[in-house]
């Protein structure tokens, strides 16, 4: 019995985990999004492609922007 509860509990906090990076991953999409639309809107494309490939200017820009 003890080793069912167990299994149970594994694959319990497995799924958690997927759906914790599943959601993480939608967290980072909504917010890329948004910065790109604010980056568009603002007429910033060359810093829109610079943000798509320099993780350290994105997250600049997210701060800039408040998304982060």
């Amino acid at each position: 019995m003890c080793k069912a509860i167990k299994e149970m509990l594994r694959v319990s906090r497995q799924e958690g985990e997927q759906e914790g990076r599943l959601e993480g991953r939608q967290e980072g999409q909504d917010e890329m999004a948004t910065l790109s639309e604010k980056l568009i809107l603002a007429d910033r494309i060359s810093e829109l492609l610079k943000a798509s490939t320099n993780r350290e200017y994105r997250n600049k820009l997210l701060v800039e922007f408040g998304l982060a």
